[in-house]
């Protein structure tokens, strides 16, 4: 139910009506409501269509404002028309960016003229002329906007009122009346708002006059300036958001550049122009964020600016007067602090944790840049939020450093013969980087360990044994010369009942998966720490934060090597040491050679015949055994792929604790997270101290309750001394 909740606890449906503007939502609204009326019969489109003998000689006035709301019984056609109102009335009032005083003022000039030329045209109904204004008008305001009909036709925006007038034309068999009238009146409300201005040192004639203004704009005396900032600086965690809060350190453009924050300086319209251009920014609106022009909202709206979210989108920002902040979060996830001025203009990348808020004099006007259609959606930052597509496209982009060309990274490899190893080797040796493959010395030979490329050298180890990991780090260090990430892909497991597998097959699972781990971080890690800088890739598994049936010796592995490593974490953080544990879930070899190599399907897993407690078909202990017989090589997750991530992970400024890879560890994972928590919550109740006055209270019943129990007892003897001497 929380999934299908949107932000306050709404439904989707909900969110989406409140979030329309004041003028497209109760104008949508009205609309459905006529024909739901019509539908139930309690009105018919007779006492609702504009005629001129009706409205002003049998005084029925509400004529004027039905005919604009009627479009049809419920049908196809009538889901069509509220479609193109909603999502044109709402498009064009919102790029107003002021208060509703200018998109009403536009409804109350095209509907006064549509009620003067109708007349002209018999047309009783004028809900349809009325959108066909709003098109007309979007459509010239976005010359550059790309759009599609049914699928079937690409044009751009100002062509859409005559596809939609030769749709009506096909489909009708009648030319189409009402758009024509709607794109007349349209294009007069178009001419003398965007290209007369311009030509007549900004005049514009159709702009509403001053005392309409009032009518939505007007504030009480009382509700001043001061008095908001006062009320908004409850909602910061750090005083009044409106303030400077200089730190006296500088951030110069470099190093927001870091970050994909582009800043620049343009003076001139015909700047933003340019670069509108270069960077493919077809549409553009402008807001004014002050008291005075958003009225009672500007309260509530500056606070949800002002919560750290991200969009999905590039955002892009030309102060066009007035001045604001926008802070940002900096690869420490400390805020950084931008203030903008007039002639200002930037550009915050999709996926980008920010804010914004006005400075102290509560005003800006700024012009909104879009690449494509208008997208307004915040996305509050939250946990869940890290795995949204364009954040981590750009914490891949930003905050992962690949190496230069010049300065490759030295890799050491452990396991680099079995699945994943094979595989993020031939990764990290196509991006250039230096590598050391370690095979394992009962498997493989120094032979067939030597390498054609002479950026990989191969070498044999046992990770049991200290000494052999010892030889194979300072081996790699006297080769390269140097050693900047390890990654432990090496591993061992028995498919099988935990009582069915005795004490060497265990201790084998344990030397191999946490004692070798344990040997390479204790080879390396002095080394690490004299250089300040190093990395471990340490591969985990989804049975190391789980229990998988048939699977619980190498489980109890997965979890020490776990436990080990974020430990570690913790003494080496000041360092600058990091490590990550990868959790892939079930993996398929799709190397070229996949089909010609001779590792085994399922890697270094031993399966064993199962004891007679556990033979039965559906025996929990058998769960692991029969997903390998049941999925063969068709696990869902990629090798290839997975080594990629894993290597730009290698090169990650900040990289996560753990990394999951494919939707089977995803999931899994986070049932049993759920899970846990679910537990936690039931049972929490125990390890909470009762409190003194209620367990005062729990005492005195208890006594009571004996005391009564004890007079029960004394009046059953005294009227049964029979039952007393036997």
């Amino acid at each position: 139910m929380d999934q299908m909740m949107g932000d306050g606890g709404r439904f989707p449906l909900e969110t989406w009506f409140w979030e329309m503007p004041i003028c497209t939502r109760w104008w949508t609204t009205a609309t459905v409501l006529m024909s739901g009326l019509v539908q139930c019969q309690l009105v018919t489109p007779f006492q609702l269509f504009y005629s001129y003998r009706a409205v002003f000689q049998k005084s029925q006035y509400w004529r004027l404002l039905t005919t604009f709301l009627y479009f049809g019984p419920f049908s196809l056609d009538l889901l069509f028309h509220v479609y193109f109102l909603q999502r044109y009335s709402r498009l064009l009032e919102e790029s107003s960016g002021r208060s509703p005083a200018h998109f009403s003022w536009l409804l109350l000039y095209a509907t006064t003229c549509l009620i003067l030329l109708s007349p002209l045209v018999s047309m009783p109904f004028l809900g349809h002329p009325l959108s066909s204004t709003l098109v007309y008008i979007w459509s010239r305001r976005n010359p550059d906007t790309r759009l599609s009909f049914l699928g079937l036709l690409v044009f751009t925006a100002p062509y859409l009122p005559w596809v939609l007038m030769g749709f009506s034309l096909t489909l009708h068999g009648s030319i189409p009346k009402d758009e024509i009238m709607g794109v007349l009146i349209g294009h007069v409300w178009y001419f003398f708002n965007d290209v007369y201005p311009p030509l007549h040192g900004g005049s514009k004639p159709l702009d509403p006059p001053m005392w309409w203004r009032r009518l939505f704009e007007g504030r009480p005396r009382e509700e001043t300036a001061d008095g908001i900032n006062n009320e908004i600086a409850v909602a910061g965690a750090e005083g009044d958001q409106r303030l400077p809060h200089d730190s006296g350190k500088e951030v110069g453009v470099e190093e927001l550049s870091n970050v994909g924050v582009l800043y620049y300086r343009i003076p001139s319209i015909e700047g933003v122009n340019k670069l509108a251009a270069e960077r493919g920014y077809k549409n553009r609106d402008e807001i004014t964020v002050s008291p005075e022009k958003m009225g009672d909202i500007y309260e509530t709206k500056v606070k949800s600016f002002f919560e750290e979210h991200l969009h999905e989108d590039e955002e892009i920002r030309y102060i066009r007067d007035g001045a604001g902040y926008f802070d940002v979060r900096n690869k420490g996830d400390q805020w950084v602090r931008i203030q903008l001025d007039k002639d200002d203009l930037i550009i915050l990348p999709a996926g980008i944790y920010h804010r914004f808020t006005t400075d102290e004099s509560n005003y800006i006007q700024a012009m909104r840049l879009f690449k494509e259609e208008p997208k307004w959606t915040p996305l509050n930052r939250s946990g869940e939020l890290d795995t949204n597509p364009h954040r981590k496209e750009y914490v891949t982009q930003f905050f992962c450093e690949p190496p230069q060309p010049g300065a490759p990274r030295k890799q050491l490899v452990f396991g680099g013969t079995g699945h994943m190893g094979r595989s993020l080797v031939k990764c990290a040796l196509g991006h250039g980087d230096k590598v050391t493959t370690v095979g394992r010395v009962f498997e493989s030979t120094p032979e067939s360990m030597k390498q054609k490329d002479e950026n990989c050298l191969g070498l044999l180890c046992d990770v049991r044994d200290a000494t052999s990991v010892r030889r194979v780090f300072d081996q790699t260090l006297e080769h390269f010369g140097r050693v900047d990430c390890i990654a432990n892909c090496s591993g061992y497991g028995v498919i099988g009942a935990c009582e069915d597998q005795d004490e060497y097959e265990i201790r084998n699972q344990f030397e191999t998966n946490f004692m070798g781990t344990f040997y390479i971080i204790q080879a390396s890690l002095p080394y690490f720490r004299q250089q300040n800088a190093g990395r471990y890739l340490i591969f985990s598994s989804t049975s190391g934060a789980l229990g998988v049936p048939g699977l619980g010796p190498y489980c109890a592995t997965k979890y020490a090597v776990e436990g080990l490593v974020e430990a570690m974490l913790y003494e080496v953080d000041s360092f600058n040491v990091k490590a990550t544990l990868v959790e892939p879930g079930l993996v398929r070899r799709d190397e070229p050679d996949a089909t010609t190599n001779p590792l085994p399907t399922w890697g270094h897993f031993l399966i064993k015949p199962a004891s007679e407690p556990y033979t039965h078909a559906t025996s929990p202990a058998l769960h692991a055994k029969r997903m390998v017989q049941w999925l063969g090589d068709r696990q869902p997750t990629s090798a290839v792929k997975c080594a990629e991530l894993v290597w730009q992970l290698g090169h990650c400024s900040y990289p996560p604790l753990r990394l999951l890879l494919g939707s089977y560890a995803i999931e899994s994972i986070r049932d049993r997270l759920r899970s846990v928590t679910e537990e936690l919550e039931d049972w929490k109740h125990l390890n909470f101290p009762v409190a003194p006055d209620a367990e005062k209270g729990d005492k005195t019943d208890r006594d009571e309750k004996d005391d009564k129990e004890d007079k029960e007892d004394e009046d059953m003897e005294s009227t049964s001394p029979s039952v007393r001497e036997t």
